[in-house]
């Protein structure tokens, strides 16, 4: 299986399944970054966007992507 069509696989469940690893990031990235402001971001692998809302309230301009358009998808219509 590639990585592309398992991460296609997960995307429904991925925000729901407990991931140490996933949870993990997400609070390295709050604390290494916390004091971060900046013009512009841009978020590689954005997944379903667990960091874009907060990564978009320390910049002016956020792109966030994602190989995966399942992963996109809930991005688009289920986070604020």
């Amino acid at each position: 299986m590639e990585t592309k069509e398992a991460y296609d696989i997960w995307a429904k469940a991925f925000d729901t399944v407990a991931n140490k690893a996933r949870n993990l990031e997400a609070t390295a990235l709050r604390s290494v970054l916390s004091d971060l402001t900046s013009t512009r971001i841009v978020e590689l692998g954005c997944g379903t966007g667990k960091n874009t809302v907060w990564l978009a309230e320390k910049c002016t301009q956020l792109t966030a992507v994602d190989f995966t358009p399942e992963m996109l998808e809930i991005k688009l219509f289920t986070r604020p």
